[in-house]
């Protein structure tokens, strides 16, 4: 955050737990409900950076949902965080911008360019795309972005027989994935929490 004064390093009681961490983030979150820390470790995690944001005079949050969420574990810092979404205009001229070596991605085709995780709401997607399918229309699914879905999301593509309309490109440096963005039919994000 601007402006921010550079807190002291956290304590030996402050300590982070990452694997805690990490396995809370790709928990998966029930439709309708707001994600809540799974366990003790996640949440002591999210206190933990309490130190970091009372010392910072202004916070950003990437979502109102982000800014809620931090408003709610740290109430002191409420009146100091201000939502600023992320984005990049499209309007930049991408239209030379060159795939890596043989996607060979067909064309219509529907876009998502965000993680591989259950939070993303990837399975979700690919669920739906299969409805699509079914209804008979010719179009194709892109995805973009790293697997982090522990091996699981594309056992999943074949089990729903659609491995063949739907195309993992890994993740793109971002003119080749604004490339791809320009070229699609629509631009989807089916995240379960933002």
């Amino acid at each position: 955050p601007s402006g921010a004064t550079r807190p002291s390093r956290p304590t030996a009681g402050q300590g982070v737990h990452l694997e805690s961490a990490r396995k809370a983030i790709r928990s998966p979150v029930p439709k309708g409900k707001r994600m809540k820390p799974p366990n003790r470790d996640f949440k002591d995690l999210a206190k933990g950076i309490g130190c970091f944001l009372k010392s910072a005079t202004s916070i950003d949050a990437i979502s109102q949902y982000v800014k809620e969420y931090i408003g709610d574990l740290h109430p002191a810092v409420k009146d100091r965080i201000s939502v600023v979404y992320m984005g990049r205009s499209i309007e930049d001229n991408h239209s030379e911008a060159v795939l890596p070596e043989s996607p060979n991605i067909p064309a219509p085709y529907l876009l998502s360019v965000t993680r591989l995780a259950k939070v993303k709401g990837v399975d979700l997607l690919v669920m739906a795309f299969a409805e699509v399918l079914a209804q008979g229309y010719d179009v194709h699914l892109v995805l973009c972005g790293p697997d982090l879905s522990d091996g699981r999301l594309f056992p999943f593509i074949r089990e729903l027989g659609i491995e063949k309309r739907v195309h993992w490109t890994g993740h793109l440096p971002h003119s080749q994935a604004m490339f791809l963005m320009h070229n699609c039919l629509f631009f989807v994000s089916p995240s379960r929490a933002e």
